[in-house]
């Protein structure tokens, strides 16, 4: 697990947002980009989030998400399947706050509708151009010899 653990980081390393799905109540899929702040050591994803959001109402009703990355520019490209868990841990608010975060939170860091969202990785696929073959994506992408298409397990 160490070593996959340090595959994901290097894989989403330098890509500032994922784009965040979960499932809605009407059990459609719902997606929107979050500023990644840091991957653990025990395999989980920490963002922060607003309480009051919809997203967290989502998750009340059901934690499986999606997180995807991708870096074009790079042809690295990560998605991420776990479990979601809202936390109201303000030591970790505090550890994970950017002064970016001010534009959504202008009360600053102690505004109390700031949520730790943290997200438990039990799966990751990617696809990573620069490590040597490319491998079909939904049938969209055409297998060439130039990318590498990895499944990495983090479950349990």
């Amino acid at each position: 697990m160490e070593e996959a653990l340090k595959k994901l980081g290097q894989l989403i390393d330098g890509i500032e947002y994922a784009m965040l799905t979960t499932v809605r109540s009407d059990g459609n899929l719902h997606s929107r980009p979050m500023a990644t702040r840091q991957l653990g050591e025990d395999g989980e994803l920490w963002f922060l989030t607003a309480r009051s959001s919809l997203k967290v109402t989502e998750l009340g009703k059901d934690q499986r998400v999606n997180l995807s990355y991708a870096e074009p520019s790079s042809h690295r490209y990560v998605s991420i399947t776990g479990t979601a868990e809202v936390l109201d841990d303000r030591d970790k608010v505090r550890e994970l706050w950017n002064p970016t975060y001010s534009q959504w939170f202008p009360k600053g860091v102690d505004d109390p509708d700031i949520a730790v969202l943290k997200i438990s990785v039990e799966d990751a696929e990617y696809w990573d151009r620069s490590a040597g073959q490319f491998s079909r994506l939904l049938g969209l992408i055409r297998p060439t010899p130039a990318a590498e298409h990895r499944r990495i397990g983090l479950a349990g």
